[in-house]
Formats: C-alpha cells, structure tokens, sequence
C-alpha cells in the first residue's frame, strides 16, 4: 500500500528499513523520510513531559538536562540571533515555534523584540508562562488564531521535524509573516555528510522526530508556501566538551575513549565549545 509524501505529493514512497525504529518511509522524489502511521496525539503530549528535558537517554530522545544548560543554549541563540539581525536588523514582533522553557525569547526581548511562543509540552511552556504570560501558548501553532502580516520574524529552532503536518504550519507561517518577514529554522539534514556516512548510526534520528528533511525537500515544502529561500547554511550549537566526547561514541567508539582517557589523565577542566555536526 502506497503512502503521500507530506512535502512534495509523491506517491513514490516505500518502507526504509532502520535496525532502530520502525514505521519509517522515504520519498525517492524529494528524498524525505517520514514515520507513518504517526502516532496519536495523547501519545505526542506525553513524550513533552518533565522526562524528555531531563533524562539519560538523550541520543534517541529529549535533552541531558535542557534547565542545566541554559547558559550554553542563551549563547547559542545569541549566535543564531546576531545572524537574523544581519538579515531583518529592524526590531519588531518575533514568534519562537517550539520555545520550550523561552530562552530563544529572553535573548530576544533583551535586544528589544517583542516577543511571543508557542510550545506542546504543558512543563515547559509553563516555565516560559511565568516569564511571558499570555504571549506564551501551551499549543500548537495549527491550534492559534494570529493575525495576519502579524510578525516580523518566525522562528523555528529544532521544531520542524517534530510536527506532524510541517506543510501547514509552513503555510501558516507564511500567512502570519508580514510581507518581506524572515522565517528562520533549523532542522537536522539527511543529505548532509554525515548522515550518509553514518548511516542508521546518524544522531539525527530519535524518536521524537516525525520527518527527517534533506535539502531538497525543504526547498519544496518552502516554495510551495511562496518563500524565498535565502542560501542554506549548516548550524551549531555550544555544547560542553565531555558532552561532546560522550556523543561522539555514537560515530567512533575509540576516539571517544582516547579523548575521555586524555581529559581523566590530564585533569582538563570541562569547557564549551562551538559544535558545527553539518
């Protein structure tokens, strides 16, 4: 039985094997890969629980300890915020879809912006609540009635791949954006090197993610909606080194165990660094 590609209507699309997770189809048009059938929405609001922002199994779903690395995150969105203000340098309204607990918020209302977010999960979105009151919803964006030409800026950190209908909130962006808006995301990217090196070993797949987009199918999804796509760019993030020795299991085993030998035996303090996987 034949199942639609959500991004570019395709009807050429079969099961992908994955020795992890099973459900997954691809596209051989647009290359997208998909879970299908998706799961129901309780199961959806259960995942964004306390557990998924703090728990030991992050390589295949939610965070470490998202509470605990809040500095490194605040320097990351500073980075990714420098970089929109270079493109869109006047201040207006700025929508962050999945906020979380608001962070990509704070650095934003910092530096002048009026800002708003929206988030499933009812903990985080409650933390954001408290410092944000009614301009944080504990929703989804398919759910909220905003104005049109409301917003200056959109953004989409890590949030594409959760939805279960990217193609309408696409849209909806595109319809709440006031003309010339900059909608700026990041989704993890199966055409990138390192995804085909890696294989089903890659990070980028966890159990929290719906799609995984290549470049491509991007392009689609954003032009179908009347976007115009600036040049695509790899991102990063600051994350602590330790962290980064450990995730680095995931792809080489033995240099993960040097470099984690060499910081035991040389007493190195833990440090941040800029990460960019590509």
């Amino acid at each position: 039985m034949k199942t639609v590609c959500k991004i570019c209507d395709s009807l050429e699309t079969s099961p992908r094997n994955h020795k992890n997770y099973e459900n997954m189809w691809q596209c051989r048009n647009c290359g997208m890969v998909f879970i299908w059938p998706q799961p129901s929405w309780e199961t959806i609001k259960e995942l964004y629980s306390r557990d998924y922002f703090c728990n030991p199994k992050s390589a295949s779903v939610g965070y470490d300890n998202y509470r605990e690395d809040k500095k490194l995150i605040l320097k990351t969105f500073d980075k990714r915020l420098n970089k929109i203000e270079k493109i869109y340098p006047q201040k207006g309204r700025l929508l962050d879809l999945g906020c979380a607990m608001g962070f990509f918020l704070e650095v934003a209302r910092d530096r002048g912006w009026e800002v708003y977010g929206v988030d499933v999960s009812k903990m985080a979105a409650d933390v954001a609540i408290q410092k944000f009151g009614d301009r944080v919803s504990n929703d989804i964006l398919e759910n909220l009635d905003f104005p049109d030409n409301y917003f200056d800026v959109i953004t989409a950190w890590d949030y594409l791949e959760h939805v279960t209908e990217p193609q309408e909130v696409i849209s909806i962006c595109r319809k709440i954006l006031k003309p010339g808006g900059l909608l700026a995301l990041t989704t993890p990217d199966l055409s990138s090197p390192v995804a085909r090196l890696a294989g089903d070993s890659w990070m980028g797949y966890k159990k929290d993610h719906l799609f995984y987009f290549t470049r491509k199918s991007l392009s689609i999804i954003l032009q179908k909606n009347g976007f115009i796509s600036e040049p695509m760019r790899t991102a990063g993030k600051y994350i602590m080194a330790k962290w980064f020795i450990k995730r680095l299991w995931i792809y080489s085993p033995l240099t993960s165990k040097i470099l984690a030998k060499t910081f035991r035996l040389l007493r190195l303090p833990d440090f941040s660094i800029y990460i960019n996987p590509f």
